[in-house]
C-alpha cells in the first residue's frame, strides 16, 4: 500500500474507489441550495454513510478549463467531512453550459421531492426493519411508521365526518345535512387546523399518546376529551 493510499479515509463500493478526491479538491457550489433542516439532514446522513459507506458518486462540473466544482453530493461532502474522512468518490461531468449546471443542480433537490411516497408501502418498510433492528442510516425510526398511521387515521375520520359533496345539488346536500343531523341530534362542524411541519410532528406524536391513555376511539373523540379535561381541570 502506497503512503498516498495509506493516508485515504473512506469506506464505500469498491467500484467507487477509483474516483476518489480529496474532499478539499472539489468545492461546493457556491449557488448551491440550502436546506432550512441542513443540520439534521447531515446528522442523518452521517449514520448513513457510517453504516453503509459512500454508493453513490459526487457529481461536479469539471472540464479541461475548468475546475471542479460540486453539483450534487454538497451534504454528502459535508457529512463524510465530519466523519472523518479525507476523500469522497466524485464522478465529473463538463455540463456545456452554466445554464445547464444550475438546472442540474435545482433537478437534484427538486426532482426527488415530486410525488408522494405510498404511505402504506412505507409503513411496511420501516416496520420490517425495526422487527429486524436494522433502521440505523435510514433516516426513519418506528415513530415516522406511527406518525403516518396517525395521519391516515385522521384522514379517514375526515372522509367519514364529511357529509356533502361538490359535485351533489343543492337538493342533495340539503338531504344529506337533514340525514346527519336526524342520526347525531345535531349537524356537525368542521374544524380545519393548519400547522407548520415541525408542529404537526409533535401534535400527532400528542394525539397518538392521549389517545391510548383515553381508551378514544379516534383522533377527533381524542382531541375532544383533551380540550374538555383541560377546560374541567382550569374551571376547578
Amino acid at each position: 500500500m502506497s503512503k498516498v493510499e495509506e493516508q485515504v479515509v473512506w469506506k464505500g463500493a469498491d467500484e467507487l474507489r477509483q474516483y476518489l478526491r480529496p474532499i478539499t479538491e472539489v468545492p461546493d457550489h457556491d449557488r448551491n441550495i440550502k436546506r432550512d433542516n441542513e443540520d439534521q439532514v447531515i446528522s442523518e446522513l452521517k449514520l448513513s454513510l457510517a453504516r453503509f459507506g459512500q454508493v453513490r458518486a459526487v457529481l461536479a462540473d469539471e472540464g479541461p478549463n475548468k475546475p471542479a466544482v460540486t453539483i450534487a453530493g454538497h451534504h454528502v461532502k459535508k457529512a463524510a467531512a465530519s466523519l472523518g474522512w479525507t476523500h469522497v468518490a466524485v464522478i465529473a461531468h463538463d455540463f456545456e453550459l452554466s445554464s445547464d449546471a444550475l438546472a442540474y443542480l435545482i433537478a437534484d433537490n427538486a426532482l426527488a421531492t415530486i410525488g408522494n411516497l405510498s404511505p402504506e408501502d412505507q409503513i411496511s418498510l420501516i416496520e420490517e426493519l425495526a422487527a429486524q433492528d436494522a433502521l440505523g442510516g435510514t433516516g426513519r425510526t418506528i415513530d415516522h411508521a406511527e406518525d403516518m398511521r396517525a395521519q391516515m387515521s385522521l384522514i379517514a375520520e375526515s372522509d367519514q365526518e364529511f357529509t356533502g359533496g361538490y359535485a351533489a345539488t343543492e337538493e342533495e346536500l340539503a338531504e344529506r345535512a337533514r340525514r346527519a343531523e336526524e342520526a347525531v341530534g345535531q349537524a356537525r362542524k368542521e374544524v380545519v387546523l393548519l400547522l407548520l411541519p415541525e408542529v404537526y410532528e409533535g401534535f400527532q406524536r400528542n394525539v397518538q399518546l392521549l389517545r391510548k391513555r383515553y381508551g378514544a376511539g379516534g383522533a377527533v373523540e381524542t382531541i375532544v376529551l383533551a380540550i374538555e379535561k383541560e377546560a374541567a381541570r382550569d374551571a376547578t
